[in-house]
């Protein structure tokens, strides 16, 4: 250890004394200097430097420079520094630092590196992980949602189920108090005046078929299994009166707000004068089925669709042996007597979509369909009804006047009559329309010219019983038209009229009801006239030549030119 302090003691020695021979060489030669100052010792020469610490500052550093390039860099403390300054030496700050010491702090400057980047990184992973962290929570919760929102649909489904297990068991017993009621009244009235054989042994054959399907929908609708309700055998006059039951319920519903425009209580039979009897009078695609729902849209209507479809198929009736057979019908359907209609009850249950149309009617025989093809059970639930319409489009005017002139009939008629270019160019669109009667435009327009020719003598002589309504107008102007007809039949414009007229005229979200060939749902003004964008010109010109003179009448414009028929701004109305 002694040596090593003796060794730097002279190593700081001979810096000294080179730094005092380098002084001495710059002062001899710098000017404005004396040469006497070589001469100085070394105390002298400190002092010298105090005294001109300045000047010795500005030449030293060349010097030390100079020492540093000659010399290996020290590894000098700073008290020896210190020391080295106050004797005028300057040290240049060596670069050359113990190796360990800079091993050490670059290990130091890593290991901090290493943590800043770990807590980069780290502030870096935690965001994805809040992320999933908070999309798990969601997760949860939605299912927690889903899951509460199945228990709540099967408490109201597992309600529900109690709710017509209850109703089915009430149902049960009514029928079961009704079917003994039943049976005493039909003893009674079988002792007092039995039923005709033929009739009834006819009416059960045709019941033993359908109460087997009937049964089996029941059960079907139980699950297939014993467990639920299990409703007693029923007696055929049992059905009867329920059927009836339902019927006269509804009616009543129907009324339950309203004032009935006629004397009658609602559900019980209504007398025959109090009953509004009434024929639509049309030809194929010219609206007549839009009207006849519109129609029995009012409470209570008994509705009969095309019953002349048997007799007539696609034959337009005017004159000849069927006109008798076709008015016996309409007066049985009008006065409530089917009891000699049999090949009238018997094609409609053949062809049940006749009988649909009926909807109250069809409605009661829910719990079997036999009822509705029953001609004494279709006479007798007619009878409590207080609105009676048919609809027909295979008769012209000709036979019902003489249906007009039967005074216990007060029949009011409704001629419902289109634009012949657009109703041939809807039977086009018909696979079945091609009878002279229906597709031919000199047969059609002839039979149109006729019945409007004749109109003119029957509303003159029957003006109260007698309305022409164009389909145009209907089309155009249906909330109007609709309270014209209502009016013309001596009937309230009731708010379910107001509801059909508003739901069957444009299509919107809340019926969601796409018009087809028979619906009578449709945007009424876009229809009226979709046989203009249609036809071809040279199609157009072959019907207006043959029904000029009805299109006259109806004062609907004959278009001369292609560039008329084409110009959509030129009505087709002319007033």
């Amino acid at each position: 250890m002694l040596v090593g302090v003796r060794k730097k003691h002279w190593l700081l020695a001979t810096l000294s004394v080179t730094g005092l021979l380098l002084v001495l060489v710059f002062t001899t030669k710098s000017p404005g200097h004396s040469p006497t100052r070589a001469l100085l010792d070394p105390s002298e020469e400190r002092k010298a430097a105090q005294t001109d610490g300045v000047a010795a500052a500005e030449d030293l550093p060349a010097a030390a420079e100079s020492a540093v390039h000659t010399k290996p860099p020290l590894h000098l403390s700073e008290q020896e520094r210190d020391a080295l300054a106050k004797q005028g030496v300057l040290m240049v700050e060596d670069s050359d630092r113990d190796p360990m010491e800079d091993q050490t702090q670059k290990q130091q400057q890593q290991k901090q590196h290493r943590y800043l980047q770990h807590e980069h990184s780290q502030l870096r992973k935690s965001v994805p992980a809040n992320e999933a962290q908070e999309q798990e929570i969601d997760k949860l919760k939605l299912e927690q949602q889903q899951e509460l929102h199945r228990e709540n649909n099967h408490l109201q489904e597992h309600h529900m189920r109690e709710q017509q297990i209850l109703q089915d068991h009430i149902l049960a017993d009514e029928m079961k108090a009704q079917q003994a009621e039943e049976q005493r009244m039909m003893e009674e009235a079988a002792r007092l005046n039995p039923p005709p054989a033929q009739s009834r042994t006819s009416s059960v054959s045709v019941v033993s078929r359908t109460y087997k399907v009937n049964r089996g929908m029941t059960a079907a609708s139980n699950g297939g299994s014993s467990r639920g309700v299990v409703l007693p055998r029923m007696t055929y006059e049992g059905l009867w009166k329920m059927g009836e039951n339902i019927l006269r319920h509804t009616i009543k519903k129907e009324f339950l707000n309203s004032i009935p425009d006629t004397d009658f209580t609602p559900g019980e039979v209504v007398p025959p004068l109090q009953v509004r009897r009434v024929i639509i009078l049309s030809t194929w695609r010219s609206g007549s089925s839009f009207l006849g729902d519109l129609l029995k849209s009012y409470p209570g209507t008994y509705f009969s669709f095309e019953p002349l479809h048997h007799l007539l198929k696609n034959l337009h009736l005017q004159e000849g042996p069927l006109v008798d057979v076709v008015l016996n019908l309409l007066r049985s359907i009008m006065t409530c007597d089917l009891s000699q209609q049999e090949e009238y009850v018997s094609y409609m249950r053949n062809n049940s979509f006749l009988m649909d149309h009926n909807t109250r009617v069809w409605n009661s025989c829910s719990r079997n369909r036999a009822l509705c093809f029953d001609k004494e059970y279709l006479s007798a639930v007619c009878k409590y009804m207080p609105v009676n319409v048919m609809k027909t489009v295979r008769m012209g005017l000709v036979p019902v006047i003489s249906l007009l002139q039967d005074p216990s009939l007060d029949l009011q008629v409704i001629h419902l009559v289109r634009d012949p270019r657009g109703s041939l160019h809807s039977r086009m669109q018909l696979t079945w329309c091609h009878s002279q009667a229906c597709s031919d435009p000199g047969t059609v327009c002839g039979d149109l010219m006729t019945d409007l020719k004749l109109s003119e003598w029957v509303k003159e002589r029957f003006p109260d019983k007698y309305l022409l309504v164009r389909y145009e107008d209907l089309g155009l102007q249906p909330e109007e038209t609709a309270r014209r007809i209502f009016k013309f039949l001596h009937l309230t414009y009731h708010k379910n009229v107001a509801s059909f007229v508003r739901d069957h005229t444009s299509i919107n979200r809340k019926t969601k009801k796409k018009p087809g060939t028979y619906s009578t749902y449709r945007d009424s003004k876009s229809t009226t006239f979709a046989w203009r964008g249609a036809l071809n010109y040279t199609t157009l010109e072959e019907i207006q030549n043959a029904c000029r003179e009805p299109l006259s009448y109806l004062k609907l414009r004959i278009f001369d030119t292609e560039e008329d028929f084409m110009n959509a701004t030129i009505p087709v109305l002319v007033e």
